[in-house]
């Protein structure tokens, strides 16, 4: 979720008004479409690839990188003022 917000703001910020809807419908239908795709494939492949802690340090490696990418940003943003 908190994933999601930060991406809807980011693209409020870089996407001109006149073509947020069409961006906006575009980028749902591809969530909806790769949301099931990624489910079978990571529901097959899981288990035969990763274990459990695997996951978790995983997970733990994204989180942080996308905390870091975001901060980054809004740090540039500000630099640009």
């Amino acid at each position: 979720m908190i994933s999601d917000t930060l991406a809807l703001t980011l693209f409020q910020e870089a996407v001109p008004a006149h073509v947020q809807g069409r961006i906006f419908s575009l980028k749902r239908a591809l969530e909806q479409f790769t949301w099931p795709v990624s489910s079978l494939v990571t529901g097959l492949l899981a288990p035969a690839v990763l274990r459990a802690d695997h996951f978790l340090v995983l997970s733990g490696m994204l989180s942080f990188v996308a905390v870091t990418g975001v901060a980054w940003l809004l740090y540039v943003q500000r630099l640009d003022v």
